[in-house]
Order: C-alpha cells, then sequence, then structure tokens
C-alpha cells in the first residue's frame, strides 16, 4: 500500500534489481554467460503497475567523484510469448551487463551468486 501510495504521489520507488531472497519467486536468465537467479518482485510490481522503469547506477570515478546512469526501460511488447517482467527482466540484465563491461570491478556479491548448473 505505501508503494502505491508513493506512486499515486509521484514519488520514485527503488529496488535493487540484482538482489534476491526468496528462491521460490525469481526469474532465471542468463547473466555473463551464466543461468542466475533475479527476484522477481521488481520486475512484476513495475509491469503490473504500470510505470516507467529507469535502471540507474552510481559508479565510482578516479578521484574519488561519482558517474551516474540512467536508461529508460522500453515499451514492453503485448501479445508475444515471453511475459511482461521476463522482459522487464532481459532488459535490466542487458543494461547491467552493460554497466559490468565498463566497471567490472564495481559489482560484489557476498554469496553464490550463479546456480550451480
Amino acid at each position: 500500500f505505501a508503494i502505491k501510495e508513493a506512486l499515486d504521489n509521484k514519488e520514485y520507488i527503488c529496488f535493487q534489481g540484482d538482489r534476491y531472497i526468496n528462491e521460490e519467486r525469481c526469474l532465471n536468465i542468463s547473466f555473463m554467460g551464466k543461468k542466475a537467479n533475479f527476484p522477481l518482485g521488481p520486475f512484476l510490481l513495475a509491469t503490473k503497475m504500470k510505470v516507467p522503469v529507469v535502471f540507474y547506477y552510481a559508479m565510482r570515478e578516479p578521484k574519488k567523484t561519482y558517474r551516474f546512469h540512467f536508461t529508460l526501460a522500453t515499451s514492453l511488447t503485448k501479445g508475444n510469448d515471453i511475459r511482461p517482467e521476463q522482459q522487464l527482466l532481459n532488459q535490466y540484465v542487458s543494461s547491467l551487463e552493460n554497466m559490468l563491461d565498463k566497471y567490472p570491478e564495481q559489482w560484489f556479491n557476498y554469496y553464490q551468486f550463479w546456480n550451480k548448473q
């Protein structure tokens, strides 16, 4: 309810798209050449609420400065075989992979991220 209220007030909602808690509520996709789980919640919520989605990154640059990157998700295709939340995840993973190509040492995980497949 708080999220709906914030959206109604034209406020921003932020989620981490690459962290999940419940393995039963995940989407699986190839990421950096291996299968990985991503949380279903942010992608499902965005498609159900029909709100614009922006992928946002704050990347550290030399001399203790930061560069902010924003990528607007494109419209989702209706009537195709891929569910809207999966389409949105596909765009996010592509965006994340592009960012990691530019900043390979700025993505951290302290747990087993990729599936053991």
